[in-house]
């Protein structure tokens, strides 16, 4: 068993701020881990929770091991950790490659592009529409988008996804004609939203609708 103090050091809750794959950077979304003081834990992306569990540490806080719902221990082993306060860094080795993660203590989740995109979402400026008059789209919870009539010609819905290391959106529709779209997704704290095509030829700007 561990002291209350050395634990108290490694319980609660961490944003992860870097992950890096031997000499690659390959950061997740808005991850996170919770570390609790029964030696439980939880893990996720945004408010989405992906991940339940239990952790092992020795007294000196110096290797950590995860083992999911099910008591099956992490494949790849336990983490050599570095705690520093309110930052930690894991590192250990996956498939012959360094694996190093930085985390800061938070007192709540970060909050992911999927959590931020849900709503309504009226298009204020554009570079494929002369006539943006009206022109909006519905992001849905479930993952399904409900797009104006106009929007994109013939894909006025269909389904949502961002991916899990980058801010990439795509647009998958219903219309099995109609070839995905797919942006660069970033937000601003005046609820604007601003979508760029990967060939950077496209860019829509929306503001968050509270009608």
């Amino acid at each position: 068993m561990f002291s209350i103090s050395a634990k108290a050091q490694l319980v609660g809750l961490w944003e992860v701020k870097e992950m890096k794959v031997g000499d690659e950077t390959m950061t997740p979304v808005s991850k996170w881990f919770q570390l609790n003081e029964d030696k439980t834990s939880q893990s996720g992306n945004g408010l989405l929770q992906n991940n339940t569990g239990t952790y092992i540490v020795t007294p000196d806080n110096s290797v950590l091991i995860f083992t999911d719902q099910y008591g099956k221990t992490d494949n790849y082993g336990a983490f050599q950790v570095l705690l520093n306060n309110k930052t930690m860094t894991w590192d250990r080795m996956e498939e012959g490659q360094l694996v190093k993660v930085t985390l800061k203590k938070v007192d709540k989740k970060p909050v992911g592009p999927w959590d931020q995109v849900i709503g309504n979402w009226k298009l204020i400026e554009s570079t494929m529409h002369d006539n943006i008059e009206g022109q909006q789209i519905f992001m849905r919870w479930d993952r399904e988008y409900r797009a104006s009539e106009g929007l994109y010609p013939d894909n006025t819905s269909g389904v949502w996804h961002i991916a899990g290391h980058h801010p990439h959106l795509k647009l998958f529709s219903f219309n099995e004609e109609i070839p995905y779209l797919n942006f660069e997704i970033s937000f601003f704290e005046d609820y604007r939203m601003i979508w760029i095509r990967e060939d950077g030829n496209i860019k829509l700007v929306f503001d968050r609708s509270l009608e």
